[in-house]
């Protein structure tokens, strides 16, 4: 295969041998085998769990040789998402990377520099011949961040011996997260009462086209969520007094992914015609909201074939519900504006006898994600659903005297004149659960400036991408 990276530098020649290997989250044998292998050729000390967690470790560099280890983390796994229209099989075929005014970007796919980089640094640091001064190395490489982190949960911590961890997943050059937010995953469900017999008109209505991620945090509950722009759809016909029979839906791809499509099948007691005119002006009248902005969506109806369909009775009270449902941001800090919490609405499905939603809130701060997911629990006793909820993301919070922070901080004024930026990170981080298991680590999180993670619009900013790892090892130096 063609190389598309300049392989005389190790940061890109890694990057792209691990783009070529399949990592999707809970399938990661074959880069757990690439790890395992290239730590033989180095003739490192590594250790491979049942998991497939990879731990490697080298010696510091000379006159380093007995300075404290410093533990360096990075996941395997990558969000695969790909355009609709692509035929890329990921547990196969390797990322094909594209290089556009010094943008690193994926033909098609999103491009897993998340946490990509962060692999593709530690294996340059561990394959170095003696150019980069460095104390002794532990190297973390973990499975399922994007999924549950039960990678990091999972391994074994007694054979590390560092105190301080660089956690390199970070997605801003210059910032650095000094927590991250809690996180639940929360489930809505109904076994329906006995189908009925199909009468009137079927529509298979479909919500695509979407563009912009609002996981981060927007302020509109319908941007960017396909689910609930096409409930809201169905939520105009009850309004003109249309009977509306449930027959299937089906939408989004992950709890934590922005859903950017939905597909719903439906009878109703309207001609054809009639009711998806009523749609697609309700649908148009809503676009108008957001003229101007980089939002964009598509709606599209076919006739369809229905043998039966949810009650109507059932199939209003779903629809009611799922209007209600909070979506995106749920509550902003009122001093700052920045999302406090949020509940991303990501798949639907109803078929056959069950109906199933499935979601995950963020929140920074325990007592809102409590408040959220009673709301949501509310809102779907409300409507005879029942709620479960599971907790996949820890709080964390770093310490405000963190020598690491403050060597980065040192470092960073003097190769570029600014000073290291603090934020909240909006998702999980591996080092939530690191440091309630390793006692007295001192961690931070750091990266490049990489966009769009978890699209297919996913790029790497390549002269950040240089910059960032020029500041990682001369902090190792000074270490």
């Amino acid at each position: 295969m063609k190389n598309i990276l300049d392989h005389d530098m190790p940061v890109y020649r890694f990057f792209e041998e691990i783009s070529r290997i399949p990592r999707e989250s809970c399938h990661e044998k074959e880069i757990s085998d690439y790890l395992v292998e290239f730590a033989r050729a180095q003739g490192l000390w590594y250790r491979r769990d049942e998991l497939n967690n990879v731990f490697i470790k080298k010696n510091g560099t000379e006159g380093y040789e007995d300075h404290p280890p410093v533990l360096l983390q990075a996941h395997m796994d990558m969000v695969c998402e790909k355009r609709p229209e692509s035929n890329h099989d990921f547990r196969k075929d390797p990322i094909k990377l594209v290089v556009k005014d010094r943008h690193l970007m994926a033909e098609d796919t999103s491009l897993g520099a998340d946490d990509g980089f962060g692999m593709a640094y530690m294996l340059t640091l561990l394959a170095d011949e003696g150019h980069y001064s460095h104390p002794p190395l532990e190297c973390l490489f973990t499975i399922d961040e994007e999924s549950g982190m039960t990678g990091a949960r999972g391994f074994d911590v007694s054979d590390v011996e560092s105190r301080t961890l660089i956690n390199l997943d970070s997605e801003q050059e210059g910032v650095t997260y000094v927590g991250c937010v809690c996180s639940d995953k929360t489930v809505v469900s109904k076994n329906l009462r006995k189908r009925v017999p199909c009468s009137g008109t079927v529509v298979k209505m479909t919500v695509d086209g979407i563009t912009g991620d609002v996981f981060l945090g927007g302020s509109d509950p319908e941007v960017g969520n396909a689910i609930k722009m096409s409930f809201r759809m169905l939520a105009e016909l009850l309004d003109e007094g249309i009977q509306v029979g449930l027959c299937s839906a089906e939408g989004g791809s992950a709890e934590n992914r922005n859903p950017l499509s939905c597909e719903i099948v439906f009878s109703c007691d309207e001609d054809y015609d009639a009711v998806t005119g009523l749609l697609e002006k309700a649908f148009n009248e809503m676009m108008e909201r957001y003229r101007g902005t980089e939002f964009s969506a598509a709606i599209s109806f076919e006739k369809a074939e229905a043998g039966d369909v949810v009650s109507p009775e059932e199939s209003d009270r779903l629809i009611r519900m799922m209007y209600l449902m909070e979506s995106n941001t749920f509550a902003s800090d009122i001093a700052t504006g920045k999302m406090e919490a949020l509940h991303m609405l990501g798949v639907i499905e109803l078929n056959g006898s069950r109906f199933t939603m499935t979601g995950s809130t963020r929140a920074r701060h325990r007592d809102m994600g409590e408040e959220l997911c009673r709301h949501i629990r509310y809102t779907a006793e409300t409507f005879g659903c029942d709620f479960a909820r599971c907790e996949r993301i820890i709080s964390w919070q770093s310490s405000p005297d963190s020598r690491i922070k403050a060597l980065f901080n040192e470092v960073l004024m003097e190769k570029q004149g600014v000073k290291l930026k603090e934020d909240i990170c909006p998702g999980g981080l591996e080092i939530s659960v690191f440091v309630r298991r390793i006692p007295g680590l001192d961690a931070i999180t750091i990266g490049p400036t990489h966009e769009n993670v978890h699209t297919f619009h996913e790029y790497l900013d390549m002269d950040s991408y240089e910059r960032t790892f020029d500041v990682l090892t001369e902090v190792l130096r000074r270490m």
